[in-house]
This record gives C-alpha cells, sequence and structure tokens, in this order.
C-alpha cells in the first residue's frame, strides 16, 4: 500500500501534462512524446511517436491514463501545477503514484 504525502512534492513551474509525464517510466515517456507529436502538427513527429506507442503497446495504457485523468477531474493538462487548488494538487500526485505503478484499492 502507498502513501500520499499531506502536501505532495510538484513541480509548481510546470503544467499538469508536463508533470504528470515527468517520470522515468518508459511506456510514459513515450506516451508522453506521442502527445507532444500530436500538438506539434509534425507528420514525422507523429509517425515516429505511433510507431514507438505500437512497439511498446502503449495505446491501452494511454486509453487507461485518459480515464484515470477524467475520474479525477484532471481535464486541463495545460495548467500550470502554480495554478491548481490543493484538492488538484493532491488528485495529480495521486494519478502520478497510479500511473508509477502504485495500485490503489478500489472502493467498492
Amino acid at each position: 500500500m502507498a502513501y500520499l504525502k499531506q502536501e505532495p512534492v510538484l513541480n509548481d513551474r510546470l503544467s499538469v501534462f508536463d508533470e504528470l509525464y515527468s517520470t522515468s517510466n518508459v511506456i510514459l515517456k513515450t506516451i508522453h512524446d506521442y502527445e507532444e507529436a500530436m500538438e506539434s502538427g509534425s507528420k514525422d513527429l507523429l509517425s515516429t511517436a505511433m510507431e514507438r506507442m505500437d512497439a511498446m503497446q502503449g495505446w491501452e495504457y494511454e486509453t487507461r491514463i485518459r480515464q484515470i485523468l477524467t475520474r479525477l477531474s484532471l481535464l486541463n493538462l495545460h495548467q500550470k501545477v502554480l495554478d491548481l487548488s490543493g484538492g488538484q494538487r493532491k488528485r495529480l500526485a495521486l494519478a502520478k503514484n497510479t500511473y508509477n505503478g502504485t495500485r490503489f484499492p478500489h472502493p467498492g
């Protein structure tokens, strides 16, 4: 079982998107690169990123991440961490821990 700190340690200078994907996890890095390629509009970058997503089997993981973000109401990924409320910061920390392989009990 994992525990979240009362005050999560987050980089206030980053966007929610960059904070979420600031990890050494290879699959998360691949998804981050894919998302950036999508925003860039570059067909070459997108093609390369999609090939990496295929090779890493990142599509299912990306879908899971989007579902978690939606459930945690973290929808504005371009918002600066500095501008988040205390509750949003905790949800961001929870999302990061979940993505990094930490499993939390599912209420049921």
